[in-house]
């Protein structure tokens, strides 16, 4: 996953804000132990902050920032370095700041030189950690300098040393910068850490987002079931008309068969020469006038009537 830097800070104020739930692990140890070079190897000071000889080169906090996932924090070195005794401690200060104020700071990383073991230092810190409560876990670093029994005996060691420590991790990782000799393995420590911290956040905001669905699912309900006053006025205004329209075409075809049933009658009247009003009598005057005797106009056919009129 990518990797960012997104804060560094030389006081609590400027500690990242929000987002709480993104996990930290923190990385500490004495000063030219080696934190930076495995920090780099672990990929996470890649392209940022080079190696130094010099001790103390780290004088800030500096957060990184992995995929969104996990937060990855680079204390300043403890013990000897290369700097004024009011400057280190303010850094000390500033590390207690952050191991009392962070929650969400889940593991502290302390670095220790394979060569030399546990100093007074380390033990002085790690009983700050113990007095916050924080779970840390040692990190033998330089381990290509040394022979493979020389190293167990260290290792076997430093984990006697942590059976007082009730928020200590009994497993003592090894590593080696140069080599990349278990760096695997403390990736794999960092991923570890990241699940249960993401399952918690998950859980609660699929909560929210749940009722979140649940409530636009009512909603849209109850908008597709109950339509609105204005939605309602042009479906009655538009049910209304149609009424009038289907009651207009109806007189209108009444009208039509009535006045053909008339036209039918007096056809029938007029052909057959019997009865009809004035005009109906006029007209058939005219018509035996204009064909010269009453008689022929009688014995004339329909049809015949009918072109002749025409």
């Amino acid at each position: 996953s990518s990797c960012k830097l997104i804060a560094v800070a030389n006081s609590e104020d400027a500690f990242p804000k929000g987002r709480e739930y993104v996990p930290e692990v923190a990385f500490a140890g004495r000063s030219n132990v080696g934190k930076s070079s495995l920090l780099k190897a672990l990929s996470v000071k890649s392209s940022y902050v080079p190696t130094d000889d010099r001790p103390g080169t780290t004088r800030s906090i500096d957060f990184y920032e992995i995929g969104r996932l996990l937060r990855v924090v680079d204390l300043p070195g403890y013990g000897f370095a290369y700097a004024r005794e009011e400057l280190m401690e303010a850094w000390r200060q500033l590390i207690l700041s952050y191991l009392g104020s962070r929650r969400s700071l889940k593991r502290v990383m302390v670095v220790v030189d394979a060569r030399h073991g546990l100093k007074d230092s380390d033990l002085e810190f790690m009983e700050q950690l113990e007095r916050h409560r924080r779970k840390f876990q040692i990190v033998l670093t330089k381990a290509d300098i040394l022979d493979a029994v020389p190293l167990a005996k260290m290792a076997e060691s430093t984990k006697e040393a942590l059976k007082g420590h009730r928020h200590a991790i009994q497993e003592v990782m090894i590593c080696s910068s140069l080599n990349n000799g278990g760096i695997e393995e403390i990736r794999g420590v960092l991923g570890s850490i990241i699940p249960q911290q993401q399952r918690e956040h998950q859980a609660r905001h699929a909560d929210g987002r749940e009722g979140e669905r649940m409530a636009q699912g009512r909603k849209s309900k109850q908008q597709s079931t109950v339509p609105s006053s204005s939605a309602r006025k042009p479906r009655e205004r538009g049910n209304s008309s149609d009424s009038r329209t289907t009651a207009s075409n109806r007189k209108s075809k009444r009208d039509r068969d009535e006045l053909r049933r008339k036209i039918r009658e007096r056809r029938e009247k007029g052909f057959t020469g019997g009865g009809g009003d004035n005009a109906s009598s006029k007209t058939r005057k005219n018509q035996v006038s204009s064909n010269g005797s009453g008689d022929r106009a009688a014995s004339s056919s329909p049809s015949s009537w009918w072109r002749g009129s025409s």
